[in-house]
């Protein structure tokens, strides 16, 4: 239906802008290292715990169409380490103090912790040229990404610092091709939010024929302030608060 040269060199030139979906072409990989911590269960106590350093990568969209090879292998929205945590322990009978184990025993407090790296910031788009799909801004080399360290936030004020820098991004010259859009980079992420919930209950039997459970649950138990990524607009925009 186009008229344009760049309409006559999509892959489906009757279709438009129409790429497969969902096709086991392999155009992804995922390399990861794996480990696991287990304590069974042994004097009321459970311990688990799980690391992941992994990466992935798909084929992103071509950019310009007389260079196949141009557009390398992009990361895929995977963390690049995640460490969660596990604990579990129930009391035991104390031996020689039968009246406290009335009050002590089977009461059971747990732990669960999350820790993995901040998700990754989409770069701000540039411009669309007529011969190229949108590219997105190009890195400014040794420009640093940040102005703020955007893990610690007792380091600046979200409602009026700017944590990203804007001197670190330009805008694709005229009729060049830039990075693809969603393009990310391993050192460009969002703050890190660490969770951590708690619990403790108590199981109380009378007899076979009678079961109470009391149980309380501690969200967020440390009281962590998580701020939400900030925003990748076109750099050369005004600051908005």
């Amino acid at each position: 239906p186009g008229t344009t040269l760049q309409s006559a060199l999509y892959p489906f030139p009757q279709f438009g802008a129409l790429l497969p979906s969902n096709s086991p072409t392999g155009d992804s990989k995922y390399d990861s290292l794996q480990m696991k911590l287990t304590k069974r269960l042994s004097k009321g106590l459970q311990i688990n715990g799980a690391y992941t350093w992994a990466k992935g990568f798909v084929v992103p969209a071509r950019q310009d169409f007389f260079n196949p090879q141009g557009n390398p292998w992009q990361l895929q929205q995977i963390p690049p380490q995640v460490l969660t945590f596990t604990a579990t322990y129930t009391m035991q009978k104390f031996a020689f103090l039968k009246a406290a184990n009335l009050v002590t025993k089977d009461w059971q407090i747990g732990y669960f912790g999350n820790y993995q790296s901040g998700t990754f910031l989409t770069p701000p788009t540039t411009g669309q040229f007529a011969t190229f799909l949108p590219s997105q801004a190009i890195r400014v080399p040794g420009v640093p990404l940040y102005n703020k360290d955007i893990n610690d936030i007792h380091n600046y004020n979200p409602y009026y610092d700017q944590v990203l820098n804007p001197a670190a991004w330009k805008q694709v010259p005229v009729n060049q091709v830039g990075p693809a859009v969603s393009t990310l980079y391993s050192d460009f992420r969002g703050p890190r939010q660490p969770h951590e919930n708690a619990n403790i209950g108590r199981h109380f039997r009378y007899k076979e024929k009678y079961d109470l459970y009391i149980r309380g649950e501690f969200v967020n138990i440390f009281n962590r302030t998580l701020l939400p990524n900030p925003i990748t607009t076109n750099p050369q925009n005004p600051v908005t608060k």
